[in-house]
């Protein structure tokens, strides 16, 4: 494998990473680690067109390519389909040097059925060929593509009756670039912010806090929604309720936030939210921008979320999260960065009650509920 390292001269490097949001964000920490060990290549991103504007905010910044993803129906607006196309011929007219696509074939939740295949046959020929199987060249001989087929049986053999534990799935990608000499820089992701929209977003709100005679730097505590299965149990009661509270106990200012694959959770729950907290509740526009919502993010002193894109950007930026999920164990899509909190149902529930939100808030906000009723 040394010798098979040393010849790899990377120019052109293309990461076929088609998928959503949470995904897009998790592999963040791969680009990072690629860029080190080849600071000259110029590294490309094949994504889908909602999680493109993830990558333009990494502190890589490669070249995206979008193409349509088949979970999020992209493919049957006929502008996204055509974009594709378009996209796929502009993408093969020069061939890479290293072709790296790390998630695996079959109807996984990230990819629809056979979407690795159908995606791979629209790619750039290339030199090198990483996978989940491994790595190994595009122009191999006959031998090498016989034991290439044969390794993974035997790989798949060993592993049969083994009780392991699954990765997260932003270490095994990086564990994925073993083959290639590469190294961990970062172990979570991390978002950069645009300046021109934090400067917008921050005097946004600087008005909004002086039309109504409040300070602009108080606590400030989002609320998003998901619209994923853990999100279907994120009742505007629930949310509610939780508002209430944290607006009367931490006289908090409250922000709610779409998930910006799939808006509607600000629009169905905001009503009610400023009958409950009035004055409390701040209101911004209908629809965010994906920038705006990052810069809205960075804003944050804390977040709580169902555990999905909203969290994962957030995180991502450095704001404080709390995340309600499903999982009662450690899971391959949990949040890495530093200062989350992952409220996890006890035996016997469906989905964590909300006192234990409540606790996790007052965890990372480094505030006991005990010195909170003694000192009113």
């Amino acid at each position: 494998m040394e010798q098979m390292i040393s010849t790899i001269r990377a120019n052109r490097i293309i990461l076929s990473h088609v998928t959503g949001i949470v995904e897009t964000v998790l592999v963040t920490p791969v680009l990072e680690a690629l860029r080190e060990s080849f600071p000259g290549a110029a590294i490309e991103v094949v994504a889908s067109i909602a999680s493109a504007p993830v990558l333009a905010r990494s502190r890589v910044s490669p070249r995206v390519w979008t193409v349509g993803h088949w979970r999020e129906g992209e493919l049957l607006d006929p502008r996204h389909l055509w974009r594709t196309v378009r996209t796929i011929r502009e993408l093969q007219g020069e061939p890479a040097d290293l072709l790296i696509e790390l998630l695996r074939d079959g109807p996984r939740p990230q990819m629809g059925p056979q979407m690795g295949a159908w995606l791979r046959a629209c790619l750039p020929p290339s030199a090198w060929h990483l996978t989940p199987s491994g790595l190994h060249r595009e122009r191999a001989r006959p031998w090498e593509r016989w034991l290439r087929r044969l390794w993974p049986a035997i790989a798949d053999g060993r592993k049969k009756g083994e009780l392991s534990v699954p990765l997260h799935r932003t270490q095994e990608w990086l564990r994925s670039l073993e083959p290639l000499g590469v190294r961990p820089v970062v172990s979570a992701p991390r978002l950069r912010t645009d300046p021109a929209t934090d400067r917008e977003v921050a005097q946004r709100y600087e008005r909004v806090a002086a039309s109504r005679g409040s300070s602009p730097h108080g606590l400030l505590i989002g609320l998003g929604g998901s619209g994923g299965a853990v999100g279907m149990d994120w009742t505007k009661e629930r949310v509610v309720s939780l508002a209430r509270r944290l607006a009367h106990h931490f006289d908090a200012r409250i922000l709610l936030l779409d998930d910006p694959v799939r808006p509607g959770f600000r629009r169905e729950v905001e009503p009610e939210l400023r009958r409950a907290i009035p004055g409390r509740s701040i209101r911004i526009p209908a629809r965010l921008s994906f920038d705006e919502t990052l810069s809205s993010l960075a804003r944050l002193s804390l977040l709580v979320a169902p555990l999905g894109p909203i969290a994962h950007l957030a995180a991502a930026v450095g704001t404080p999260v709390v995340a309600i999920t499903r999982d009662a164990t450690p899971g391959p899509l949990d949040l890495l960065s530093p200062h989350t909190l992952h409220v996890r149902p006890s035996h016997g529930e469906f989905l964590a009650d909300e006192e234990r939100v409540y606790d996790g808030v007052c965890q990372l906000l480094h505030i006991s509920r005990a010195e909170l009723l003694s000192s009113r």
